[in-house]
């Protein structure tokens, strides 16, 4: 079942074409996401200038490979959707790519597999573990923040290390946003359910374009102006780690046996639902044809004029 090429694709060699190209960009996305993360998380001071710079220059070079990508498909499907523009815009909606009909996505260890409710509850279960390791490498971090906040102010390897752990939990968060948004169809309901995933999302976008629009990327400040950036950085940053250590009180919740169980008896009373409804469509087919049946065998009895 992990294994479905997509049904669009007739003869091996184009299903094994569309399964490399899946995996590379699907690999490629997870890189131009890192280098993302990185700009996020290292432009406030002029010490981080060359990792900034390289980060932004791989975004660059790594971004044409989905435009082409995209180029491609609408060739050789018109009619595609305009939406596929989005992926080369935002390399990382490639991510959960659907192809064929009924769609598919590929993903690691899963392989081709259709979009259904079946592969959302494998998909979470999948990321259940990872994300919640993911989470409490948050509380290292805070503890780290506020008992050598001096310490981290002074030495430049330690601010480095709390940025980039920071840089990797956000990474992860989004890479599982985009996974599960990509394969549930009620889009607009799981944004609201996790809306906190959603905010530890664009919290460092927000706090990035308000740097951008102030000019401070890479820039010393001024004593007083230091200050104030510190304090503001200070009131986001806090707001940024209580959803964090939300975020993780909730997955320990969720992760547990009871929540675990009655996961799986709601997921159970969808598929139940989901079965009465084809057996109430096969009875009314099977009436149908009866119905069709009974009507031939009377027109055949009739005589002849």
């Amino acid at each position: 079942m992990s294994q479905n090429l997509p049904v669009a694709e007739n003869s091996s060699t184009p299903q094994l074409q569309v399964t490399v190209v899946s995996r590379g960009l699907f690999f490629a996305s997870l890189v131009w996401l890192g280098c993302l993360a990185v700009v996020f998380h290292f432009h406030e001071s002029p010490f981080d200038a060359n990792l900034f710079w390289t980060s932004v220059i791989s975004l660059l070079v790594i971004w044409p490979i989905f435009w082409w990508d995209v180029l491609q498909q609408r060739r050789r499907d018109p009619q595609a959707s305009w939406l596929l523009y989005l992926q080369a815009v935002l390399p990382v909606l490639r991510l959960g790519r659907r192809r064929g009909d009924p769609p598919q996505v590929w993903l690691p260890r899963l392989g081709w597999r259709t979009v259904e409710r079946q592969l959302q509850s494998d998909l979470e279960d999948l990321l259940n573990q990872p994300m919640l390791a993911i989470s409490l490498l948050v509380l290292p971090v805070i503890l780290v923040e506020y008992l050598l906040a001096d310490a981290i102010q002074n030495h430049l390897w330690l601010s480095r290390t709390v940025q980039g752990a920071t840089a990797v939990i956000w990474w992860a968060f989004t890479i599982e946003f985009v996974l599960m948004v990509s394969v549930t169809e009620k889009k607009l309901a799981y944004c609201k359910q996790h809306w906190i995933d959603l905010a530890i999302i664009l919290l460092p976008l927000l706090a990035f374009l308000r740097a951008l629009r102030l000019g401070r990327l890479l820039r010393l400040q001024s004593l007083g102006k230091t200050a104030r950036m510190y304090k503001l950085r200070g009131v986001a940053m806090r707001s940024y780690r209580a959803l964090l250590v939300v975020d993780l009180i909730q997955r320990l919740i969720l992760g547990g046996p009871e929540k675990r169980l009655q996961r799986l008896k709601h997921r159970l009373a969808e598929q139940e639902a989901h079965l009465e409804t084809m057996r109430a469509e096969i009875a009314e087919l099977e009436a149908e044809l009866s119905s069709q049946q009974a009507a031939s065998s009377v027109v055949r009895e009739l005589p002849a004029a």
